[in-house]
């Protein structure tokens, strides 16, 4: 439908044709036309420009949608291209894989020997499942999925002893907050008898446990447990969320995550603590020597300090 002149005596002249009175009005671009400058397409008014262009849109215009700017998110890890969800995968699938055959572990080896010999046992047969699902799964993800260099994760010499000593500076503060909220998580959830773990520690610190079990329960804690946890959470699950977030909110879910998978109500604050600070280490230089020496260091004092502490 054509667009009404203006009422009255006097319309509005040509835009081309001053002198000439408006018939109507361009629906595409509102240019008023005398009866010689308009032309008609489909029983609607244009001007001669208009009309020859492919497709005449109408009158109004249409105004071009805002186009919003977002600027774009810095990338922190550049050869870490691997994203949230495969981390999360492998996570879980270790996780799962790891509690089903734990069950059964204990159940047979708690009736072929006595409950202590069991837990270390368990405890290294436990950490080396779950260790070789989440590192088959990394290197997987890193080097065939991505073709990414295995420096991605921080394994890489460069910078390692400034990392080592930072790991190992920060190391002790972390041991000392961890065991401020290690002490209020008792107070508060109250623990009962049925922490074998702690039994079994008290067990190696009276001498009531076989040398071999005893190394391979520290070979377990403190070389095994640094270098494998570090290698998935600070190198490969933290650039993930850390190229995809703010650095305090990836730390913060690195650090949830990295107490969770331990599975230990009492030591969930204490290891998120843990996690939190390896964190900030290891998003400083990008290598892993830092953090696995803090972890190291951290699993190492309070292996000791719980061994000390039974012996009173």
């Amino acid at each position: 439908m054509e667009n009404p002149l203006p009422p009255g005596p006097v319309g509005p002249s040509c835009y081309a044709h001053p002198g000439l009175p408006a018939v109507a009005r361009c629906v595409a671009c509102g240019r008023y036309l005398c009866a010689g400058c308009r032309v008609i397409v489909g029983n609607r008014s244009y001007c001669s420009w208009c009309a020859a262009t492919p497709a005449p849109y109408g009158y109004p215009p249409p105004a071009a949608p805002p186009v919003a700017y977002r600027r774009p998110r810095e990338i922190f890890f550049p050869n870490a291209p691997w994203g949230i969800g495969e981390a999360l995968i492998i996570f879980f699938i270790a996780l799962v894989s790891t509690s089903v055959v734990s069950i059964v572990l204990f159940a047979f080896l708690n009736s072929v020997a006595d409950t202590t010999t069991a837990i270390f046992v368990l405890v290294f047969l436990s950490s080396t499942i779950m260790y070789s699902i989440l590192l088959g799964g990394t290197f997987y993800s890193v080097k065939v999925r991505h073709g990414s260099d295995y420096t991605a994760l921080g394994l890489k010499l460069d910078g390692i002893g400034k990392g080592i000593a930072m790991g190992v500076g920060l190391g002790i503060p972390l041991f000392i907050g961890a065991v401020v909220l290690a002490y209020l998580s008792q107070y508060v959830l109250e623990p009962t008898n049925t922490d074998y773990l702690s039994k079994s520690v008290s067990e190696m610190s009276r001498g009531a446990v076989n040398a071999g079990l005893i190394v391979l329960f520290v070979f377990t804690l403190v070389i095994l447990a640094p270098v494998c946890e570090e290698i998935f959470f600070r190198g490969y699950l933290y650039p993930a969320l850390r190229n995809r977030m703010n650095k305090q909110p990836a730390m913060l879910v690195n650090g949830l995550m990295f107490a969770a998978a331990h599975f230990d109500v009492f030591g969930f604050l204490p290891r998120f603590l843990l996690g939190y600070g390896l964190c900030w280490i290891y998003d400083k230089d990008h290598t892993l020597g830092g953090p696995i020496a803090g972890h190291a260091l951290y699993n190492g004092l309070i292996l000791l300090i719980s061994g000390v502490w039974q012996l009173f």
